[in-house]
């Protein structure tokens, strides 16, 4: 089934400006990695731990690999391994959890809080910068929006609609 026949049937909606719109939306993302990631990125760590220091800077309390797996959308053996790289360079403390002995509890170290506030301090820059200048109501407008956008994406994902091999309702879509 082609993208157009997918959409609801709405002269408002244009698939091509669907497409325009999401792949700005993804650009924003890419850009807001680069701007907030730099401090960290320019000292030698990958995109995978500075999402870790970030979200236990952000979220202490999201400290298993299963929360930071769900936070930061990323698998759980890429949150592993970052998190072992990190407890190398001595920035995390892995510990057992005691209620429950297969999960692990990763917190920030001393020496990492002064790197992870100053990439917390810089994506509040970035966010304070990109956002200005729109009014408090779009803001929200947008956040729903996203919100349902990634809903929706979930459902698809777990269900008949997309069956994750290039097929959406059970008919193959054109490849780009």
């Amino acid at each position: 089934m082609a993208l157009e026949e997918a959409l609801p049937q709405s002269p408002a909606i244009d698939p091509t400006n669907v497409w325009h719109a999401l792949t700005q939306v993804l650009d924003v993302g890419k850009f807001f990695r680069t701007y907030c990631y730099r401090p960290a990125l320019d000292l030698g760590f990958s995109s995978n731990e500075v999402d870790v220091l970030l979200s236990l800077k952000v979220h202490p309390e999201k400290n298993t690999v299963k929360a930071l797996s769900e936070t930061v959308h990323l698998s759980k053996g890429m949150i592993s391994q970052a998190v072992e790289s990190l407890r190398k360079k001595e920035l995390v403390t892995v510990d057992h959890d005691e209620q429950d002995r297969r999960s692990v509890l990763i917190t920030l170290s001393n020496l990492a809080h002064p790197l992870a506030e100053r990439i917390r301090e810089t994506c509040v820059c970035f966010a304070e910068t990109i956002l200005s200048g729109i009014p408090d109501e779009q803001l929200q407008t947008m956040l729903g929006a996203v919100t349902k956008l990634y809903s929706n994406k979930e459902k698809m994902k777990s269900s008949h609609v997309y069956g994750g091999d290039n097929t959406i309702g059970g008919a193959a879509t054109a490849a780009h």
